[in-house]
């Protein structure tokens, strides 16, 4: 498994301007990310599911290196059905 920092890299450079945010409790691993108004796809938080973030919460057991992939997986999603939803 990639560790968190090489994550964190790997998501800058997919996603440039875009924020992060992870977390980790005796619950669950949390990680949110997000554009910001500076990134390229700024033109997405028109759309209020990007102005809130993608949260890739996981309960325990599990760790925050999941949880942001899971965060950066629904985020993916989310961004290539708006571009294709833009194009056509």
């Amino acid at each position: 498994m990639a560790n968190l920092l090489d994550i964190i890299s790997e998501f800058k450079a997919e996603f440039p301007g875009w924020w992060w945010s992870v977390g980790e409790c005796h619950v669950s691993c949390d990680a949110t990310v997000g554009p910001t108004t500076e990134a390229p796809d700024a033109w997405l938080l028109q759309n209020r599911e990007f102005d809130e973030g993608f949260q890739g919460d996981l309960r325990q057991p599990t760790t925050v290196e999941n949880a942001l992939l899971n965060a950066i997986s629904i985020a993916r999603q989310a961004r290539s059905a708006a571009l294709t939803d833009r194009e056509g």
